[in-house]
């Protein structure tokens, strides 16, 4: 891993002495919003240093619109309290002498916040005498494109990034390597190691695996690597695009969540257990007990666009219902059995255009509440889980509006996340579905504009 100048930042105190050391001249103050969307303001290193100590003020209009910024209600949008986390400082890549930090709302709105929601079930695991070490992997596509060329096609016959690409292409990485190795670095320059990093199926698309890491930093490092990987591009000419399904000639993205547990008093890894390396030990049944148990209910978390539920179908690469299976690349969750001291699991169901945040809660709140309750899985998969019978409580609801219905509902969507955060963020979904359902698309009139 690269040196983290920010890695012992524990109090304000740490990360102002941080910030100096650095020669830090600007900061810039970002909020996560519902899309994972980064909310920032540049201030002075003198105005940071009052900020960090005394607490940062933005308007809560962040929670109360939508991705395109249209207000979900009417309202005051009044500026609100948020604290910075003296764990979140990063050196930003793209100017010299500068800082990221992140904050959150401490006040009326703490609740609804991603961010904080996944702190909530960080905070429950350590009750339960668990540490969290996890890492996302992005699949993205590329385009020589720009907003200004963007709008002029109206997001049509769009030119690709690497035409020729393909699966772990050997070329592609070569011919591009300049601006690859560019993105890299930049990467790295913010304090995020890419673990490993390849081209995927269709023409630009590359997958990057990040490192893993323990606790917050692994969602935060995950919803900084979008921003940054979209915001080189457009500095290089191009334009980077996280959204579940382009094209429906190619399969979707994803945001597979590789995560596993660790003893905070020893360290000691709990999936890997010595005398289970054929099958899951009990920690990692019971966590997969949970997640597969509960995951219909939470899937809005994973998949909140109506974009995301066009990649859930058969065949492409995606899960299709609630299941698991070891070494099983066609299920929601694949059991990682070798090494056991890497002993893991892969959440498949995320997509690319997911909140980081809220996938991470959504899988961990429901695997711990499996280890609470020592539930056991259904029978693992094996072989083609896009074959056979799926039993109805494993069934994925088939669209935005659905899963959003079944997380209102959901009694254990309440317990892990509050009445508060169900009730706002299924109601921000059902707004989404809507939008949507007014729209009248392109197959709409060529299916039936002649034919009816």
């Amino acid at each position: 891993m690269p040196d983290d100048p920010f890695a012992s930042c524990t109090t304000p105190v740490d990360l102002i002495r941080a910030l100096n050391t650095l020669g830090t001249k600007s900061v810039h103050v970002g909020v996560f919003d519902t899309d994972a969307i980064l909310r920032e303001k540049t201030v002075s290193l003198k105005k940071a240093e009052k900020i960090i100590r005394n607490g940062h003020r933005l308007s809560n209009v962040v929670y109360e619109w939508d991705i395109g910024e249209r207000t979900f209600s009417g309202g005051a949008f009044a500026d609100e309290a948020a604290e910075v986390d003296p764990a979140s400082g990063r050196i930003y890549p793209f100017a010299q002498d500068s800082a990221w930090i992140l904050a959150d709302f401490v006040g009326p709105h703490a609740d609804v916040s991603p961010r904080n929601i996944a702190r909530a079930q960080l905070r429950r695991a350590e009750a339960m005498g668990f540490g969290i070490r996890a890492a996302f992997e992005y699949e993205f596509f590329l385009f020589e494109e720009t907003p200004e060329t963007l709008r002029d096609k109206n997001y049509r016959n769009l030119r690709c990034f690497a035409p020729g690409n393909w699966s772990y292409s050997a070329l592609t990485p070569a011919h591009e390597n300049d601006f690859l190795s560019g993105l890299l670095q930049t990467i790295r320059t913010a304090g995020i190691e890419v673990d490993a990093f390849h081209t995927e199926l269709g023409p630009g698309c590359l997958e990057a695996p990040l490192f893993a890491r323990e606790g917050l930093r692994a969602p935060d490092d995950a919803a900084m690597f979008k921003t940054i990987a979209k915001a080189y591009a457009l500095k290089h000419g191009k334009m980077a695009t996280f959204m579940a399904k382009w094209s429906d000639r190619w399969p979707g993205q994803s945001a597979h969540l590789h995560i596993s547990l660790f003893r905070l008093d020893s360290g000691e890894p709990i999936f890997g257990e010595p005398d289970h390396r054929e099958q899951p030990g009990q920690h990692m049944r019971a966590f997969l007990g949970g997640l597969v148990s509960y995951l219909p209910e939470l899937l809005v978390m994973c998949a909140h666009t109506v974009n995301a539920y066009r990649r859930m179908v058969p065949d492409a690469w995606a899960p299709t219902f609630a299941s698991w299976g070891i070494e099983n690349r066609s299920c929601a969750a694949r059991a990682i059995l070798q090494p056991p001291e890497s002993a893991r699991i892969e959440f498949r169901v995320p997509a690319a255009d997911s909140n980081p945040y809220l996938a991470f809660a959504a899988c961990l709140g429901a695997g711990l509440t499996g280890i609470e309750r020592q539930m056991e899985p259904p029978p693992p998969v094996e072989g083609d889980a896009y074959r056979g019978q799926v039993a109805n409580d494993c069934k994925f609801p088939r669209n935005l509006l659905e899963a959003a219905e079944k997380f209102r509902s959901s009694r254990q969507a309440r317990e892990l996340f509050g009445d508060h955060f169900v009730d706002w963020f299924a109601g921000t979904r059902e707004w989404e579905d809507e939008v949507f359902r007014r729209h009248v698309s392109d197959l709409d009139v060529r299916r039936y504009f002649e034919a009816v």
